[in-house]
C-alpha cells in the first residue's frame, strides 16, 4: 500500500501544522509507516 518513496518531511510537517488535509490514502500510509492505528495517530495524548 505505501508508496516506495514514502512521505517527504515537508509533507509530514504540513499534516502536523494542519496546512494540508489528510486524505484516506495518506492516512493509510501513515498507519503503515508508524505501525499505529489511525485513532492513536490522531489522538491528542
Amino acid at each position: 500500500m505505501p508508496s516506495h518513496g514514502g512521505f517527504k518531511p515537508v509533507t509530514l510537517a504540513s499534516y502536523e501544522r494542519v496546512d494540508q488535509a489528510l486524505n484516506v490514502e495518506g492516512a493509510a500510509e501513515l498507519e503503515w509507516l508508524y505501525g499505529l492505528p489511525l485513532t492513536e495517530l490522531l489522538s491528542d495524548d
